[in-house]
């Protein structure tokens, strides 16, 4: 997938303390080749070293300090941050313009494998869609960044709006998504569920080891998966 290895690089994660920034570093940890080095980063401030690239699962108020920081360092970022309003998202895309960043609101593989497949409903589009999601009580943003991406991206290919997502809160769910598709005489449903937090983490260190070998530029894990 990359011509870099694992022992090549120094990884920063910033947002080191959250359900995800742990995640990443215990599979970072666990990798063989394991990493060059391994810094994990509650606040970019505090952080004087340097890194060959970042994985990022911090809030949206986190953002000022590691955009400075990569662009400070010329660092490519790696974002599974969701809930960016239109300015932080704007900040990013400013700062691919220096340096490779890669955000996508989920960093699994088969969410990004899902997504394609919605292109498919392009020849279905009189068809009634419908879309829900479902997470743990803790996520703060509803409905997910996911579920918001798999909406514009059906709708990119049936060609019009559809309705607003479903989403529930419940319990301790990583993350369902759905979406429903009813033709006159019969249905189709795309479901992926996540069943370990682990594939969140191996995906976005998945796009780490292929982003430090791209130019500049704002990119997706539709885009390493079609470049690899």
């Amino acid at each position: 997938m990359s011509s870099k290895s694992p022992a090549d690089l120094s990884l920063v994660v910033y947002g080191s303390t959250g359900r995800m920034g742990q995640q990443v570093l215990q599979v970072a940890k666990d990798l063989k080749p394991s990493f060059k080095k391994l810094h994990g980063v509650r606040r970019m401030k505090d952080f004087s070293e340097s890194g060959d690239v970042v994985i990022d699962f911090s809030l949206p108020q986190a953002q000022a300090d590691l955009v400075q920081y990569c662009r400070d360092h010329q660092v490519p970022l790696v974002s599974g941050t969701t809930g960016l309003e239109k300015k932080e998202m704007e900040n990013l895309k400013a700062l691919s313009k220096l340096v490779p960043v890669l955000w996508a609101p989920n960093m699994s593989l088969g969410v990004m494998v899902v997504t394609r497949m919605l292109k498919e409903f392009k020849i279905l589009s009189d068809w009634n869609y419908s879309l829900f999601e479902t997470h743990h009580v803790h996520k703060k943003d509803k409905p997910s960044g996911t579920a918001l991406r798999l909406k514009e991206a059906l709708e990119m290919a049936v060609g019009h709006e559809v309705p607003k997502v479903t989403a529930f809160r419940e319990g301790e769910v990583i993350g369902d998504h759905k979406v429903f598709a009813q033709g006159e005489f019969e249905e189709i449903s795309l479901e992926h569920k996540a069943t370990d937090r682990r594939v969140f983490a191996q995906g976005s260190i998945q796009a780490a080891l292929w982003l430090v070998d791209q130019s500049p530029g704002f990119y997706s894990l539709e885009d390493m998966a079609i470049t690899t």
